[in-house]
């Protein structure tokens, strides 16, 4: 699985690869690290299969010990030592860990499970050559466990497995037009799978790393490392973009600026290309299929919102409730074929089934196909909202409210009512003052009838630590502000 060190240190044992803070580490010094806690987990007990969390903060240890548990044939899961414990004990348990990888200078979380304290000084300073690891994974072992979002109250756990990670990483090489020692800077953790894949996938194809570090400046680190492509989620572009100053391109090194994770509003994707680089690119994923579509600048100039074409290796369709194939330009159930990639749910055949079916797995999103091949996302199939037996998608609500000159980025949802089965609503962050009325009326005048019928103003729409906008959580605070104020339900 992780051959490529191998080939990078037999090829340029000196090239650096990755960067933190002061600590580069050359491929030579990676491929021996790695290798030497590969032996080590093994030595100490831990067999191939076994499932291992990695709770590091700290990003190259997270890095060292994630590619060292790939070349044991171990099974990783990625926590943050920061969850709630509740959370974390109760994925532990869905996932069958029996054991935890921790910094040694760190406290280490109550998960309960035996702990493996990693110190990056200690394992740099062993000047030993450890012995090869003398049996590769099979294809079909689990490699990763991504924890997903059901809908179950439970966590939902994606497997990959190691000939799927394989496939996934080699089509993901061919996305991005990498040139050897070209750098790339990630922002999100890379305990974050999207994070990891594209760092991986950027060391495969021959460039370097730079993994950012609490407290550093964005910018800084693009200049002084001479970073070449960068990525984040649209809530990271959504500061970056904010906080750079109204001089055009202020990032003009850049040869990508990658943002994915959660929709783009075209308001947003126009002061990134303004304010940071026009080179921006858009991707469309999920955590059991990787990066499936991309919109590089020209499709975006043709296709304003969209998310891209089918990436290399990658097939897409639209598809009614029956899986009949829809015709371009028509709204309906996405879905993808791919090589690599998930293929279950851990210990969950029914979510499974319903998931991966004849070839194609189905993301539970909805959007249309144009004419030429281009995706547009509409958002979730479970928040389609029915207003009197109209099926009223609520990204087309969201993209008319982020046209609004005071909106900065909008949320739809329903809202059961006896009388008209459901009500759309919508909550909105704002870029200055404005009459929540105002963006009501700007919304009939463009969509009629499927204009939400209440727009509420909040200081910060809710969302995880990838950005996206929790619209449960966004229901229970819009319940709570309704009780508060003894309203009664709208109906």
């Amino acid at each position: 699985m992780t051959f490529f060190l191998r080939q990078r240190a037999l090829a340029a044992p000196s090239a650096v690869l990755l960067i933190c803070r002061s600590r580069r580490l050359d491929a030579l010094t990676l491929d021996r690290i790695t290798g030497l806690l590969a032996w080590r987990l093994l030595a100490g007990g831990l067999q191939p299969g076994d499932v291992v969390v990695l709770g590091l903060s700290d990003p190259l240890a997270h890095v060292v010990a994630s590619l060292a548990c790939l070349r044991a044939g171990l099974a990783q899961i990625s926590l943050s030592p920061d969850m709630p414990e509740l959370q974390a004990r109760l994925t532990l348990d869905s996932a069958g860990a029996v054991a935890a990888l921790r910094e040694a200078e760190v406290s280490p979380p109550s998960w309960n499970l035996p702990d493996i304290a990693l110190s990056l000084d200690e394992l740099l300073n062993d000047r030993s050559n450890p012995p090869d690891i003398p049996c590769m994974p099979a294809p079909q072992a689990c490699a990763l466990l991504v924890p997903g979002s059901g809908t179950t109250g439970r966590p939902r756990l994606i497997v990959h497995t190691y000939g799927g990670l394989a496939g996934l990483l080699s089509r993901e090489v061919g996305i991005w037009p990498v040139q050897a020692g070209q750098r790339h800077l990630m922002l999100p953790h890379f305990g974050f799978f999207s994070a990891k894949r594209h760092l991986m996938a950027f060391l495969s194809a021959g460039g370097a790393s730079v993994l950012p570090a609490s407290g550093e400046s964005i910018h800084e680190l693009c200049q002084r490392h001479r970073v070449d492509h960068l990525g984040m989620v649209t809530v990271q572009a959504q500061a970056l973009a904010l906080s750079a100053s109204s001089e055009r391109c202020s990032m003009p090194r850049l040869q990508s600026l990658f943002v994915g994770g959660s929709p783009v509003p075209e308001s947003l994707r126009q002061r990134i290309r303004e304010r940071l680089s026009p080179r921006l690119v858009i991707g469309y994923g999920t955590n059991e299929m990787g990066q499936l579509a991309t919109a590089w600048p020209a499709c975006q100039d043709l296709h304003p919102g969209a998310v891209g074409q089918a990436c290399p290796g990658v097939s897409l369709g639209i598809v009614d409730e029956h899986d009949r194939p829809l015709p371009p330009g028509q709204t309906g159930l996405i879905r993808a074929r791919a090589s690599g990639g998930a293929c279950a749910y851990l210990n969950e055949p029914e979510a499974t089934a319903r998931a991966w079916r004849d070839g194609w797995f189905y993301p539970g999103d909805v959007g249309h196909i144009t004419p030429d091949g281009t995706l547009v996302f509409s958002g979730r199939a479970d928040d389609v909202i029915i207003f009197d037996g109209i099926n009223i998608v609520p990204r087309e609500i969201e993209l008319v409210l982020e046209q609004h000159p005071c909106v900065g980025e909008a949320a739809a949802f329903p809202w059961p009512s006896a009388l008209h089965g459901q009500l759309a609503l919508a909550a909105v962050e704002l870029r200055r003052d404005c009459d929540p009325s105002s963006m009501i009326e700007h919304c009939r005048q463009r969509l009629g009838v499927r204009a939400p019928v209440k727009v509420w103003v909040l200081p910060q729409l809710p969302r995880n630590s990838a950005g996206k906008v929790l619209k449960r959580e966004l229901v229970r605070h819009i319940t709570d502000r309704l009780q508060l104020n003894s309203l009664k339900p709208l109906n």
